[in-house]
C-alpha cells in the first residue's frame, strides 16, 4: 500500500475531494437520463376516470351520458370494438377490473357485471346497431 507525504498527501486529498464533487454532480444528471423511460400512453373513458380504454378500441363521445343522483352516478361510456371481437375485449376487461378493485359478479357471452364499494359496472357488447360496440354503465348498487 503506498503512503503519501507532505505535498503528496495534500494533492491525494485534494483529488479525492474533486472525485467527490464530480460525482456529486455528473451522478444525478447521469441518472435522469438513464431511468427516464416513457410509459406508454394510456387513454381513459372521460366519465370513468379509471376506467383505460382498450387499445385499439375507439371511444364514442357521442354515445355518452353522465346523470348524478342522491344515491351515487349513473354513467353511460360507449367505444367502438373497431375489428376487435367480443371475446377478446371482455377478456381484457375481465383481466383488468380485478386489479382496479372491481369484483366480477357474472358473466354471459356478451357482457360482465361487477361490483366495487357501492357501485355496480355493466360491461356489454352491442352487435347491433352496426358497428358492435362496447357499452359501459355505471350505477349505484341498489
Amino acid at each position: 500500500m503506498a503512503r503519501f507525504h507532505g505535498k503528496d498527501r495534500i494533492y491525494v486529498a485534494c483529488f479525492v475531494v474533486a472525485l467527490c464533487v464530480v460525482c456529486l454532480f455528473v451522478g444525478p444528471v447521469h441518472a435522469q437520463k438513464t431511468t427516464n423511460i416513457e410509459a406508454p400512453s394510456v387513454a381513459y373513458f372521460p366519465l370513468i376516470e379509471d376506467l383505460p380504454i382498450m387499445p385499439g378500441l375507439v371511444f364514442l363521445e357521442d354515445q355518452s351520458a353522465s346523470f348524478d343522483k342522491p344515491s351515487g352516478r349513473i354513467i353511460l361510456q360507449a367505444a367502438d370494438l373497431a375489428g376487435h371481437d367480443s371475446a377478446s375485449v371482455l377478456d381484457y376487461y375481465g383481466r383488468l377490473l380485478p386489479a382496479l378493485g372491481w369484483t366480477e359478479v357474472t358473466r354471459t357471452k356478451t357482457s360482465v357485471e361487477y361490483t366495487r364499494e357501492a357501485e355496480h359496472l355493466a360491461v356489454t357488447i352491442e352487435a347491433q346497431p352496426s358497428p358492435a360496440r362496447l357499452v359501459f354503465l355505471l350505477s349505484p348498487i341498489q
